[in-house]
């Protein structure tokens, strides 16, 4: 689960983006760092998910930030989220069970390879803080699939929101996403930033280069963290 990520981001069958994820241990042992960067055309968002590492991934905080307005935090505590856009600070009630809807990569990963299993949760919609409802991960079974002319035996888990079928995925038998299929657009794992970034438009790859320059880049880590400190 830790470690860096890159994949390649295609809408119909075109390769427009890239995701990138970089999962880590935060200052407190308990508690792991998964940060989801993606880039497509002039779309640029950030979700920093502060998780748990114990049975079920409960969550702890968010930050989440669509390049395209305030940034919105989020801390769990017991029944309630505690949200925050801009300056505006209000509390949801939420079951012990909710997941943002960007925070579902540990349970994805971690699904049993037993055809037929199931895990049910509440998931929350990260931008707005508002429930959406059940939702069943179901583990599927093993498929052929061709990703990028390469023939792959992958486990298949289908993500399943209020009853209907959603988000799918697509692991290896290290437990890797080796493909993913979102709503009209799909991504697939790339082994290093080069390729992840190749093909793509020149502005873009430039923009992703310095943001992912240690030395340009803000400590996301260390925003939420402050801000986290700041609440309690």
């Amino acid at each position: 689960m830790l470690g860096e990520v890159w994949e390649s981001f295609f809408i119909e069958g075109r390769k427009v983006g890239f995701l990138r994820r970089v999962t880590s241990v935060s200052e407190n042992p308990n508690i792991l760092v998964s940060t989801l960067t993606i880039m497509y055309g002039r779309a640029r968002f950030q979700h920093t998910f502060s998780f748990y590492d114990a049975a079920g991934y409960s969550p702890h905080s968010y930050l989440f930030d669509t390049n395209d307005g305030a940034p919105v935090h989020v801390q769990f505590a017991g029944d309630e989220m505690i949200c925050q856009v801009d300056e505006d600070i209000f509390t949801e009630k939420v079951p012990a069970d909710a997941r943002p809807s960007y925070g579902y990569f540990p349970l994805v990963i971690t699904m049993s390879f037993e055809k037929g299993a199931k895990l049910s949760f509440t998931s929350i919609e990260d931008a707005s803080c508002v429930v959406q409802g059940p939702t069943e991960l179901v583990s599927h079974g093993w498929e052929d699939v061709v990703i990028e002319g390469q023939s792959l035996r992958l486990w298949l888990v289908g993500e399943y929101t209020n009853g209907q079928l959603g988000n799918r995925y697509w692991l290896d038998e290290h437990r890797r996403i080796r493909q993913s299929h979102w709503q009209g657009a799909k991504s697939i794992w790339v082994p290093s930033q080069e390729e992840a970034l190749s093909n793509l438009p020149t502005e873009l790859v430039e923009y992703a280069k310095s943001a992912f320059d240690v030395s340009n880049n803000s400590d996301w880590t260390a925003e939420i963290i402050k801000w986290l400190d700041q609440k309690e």
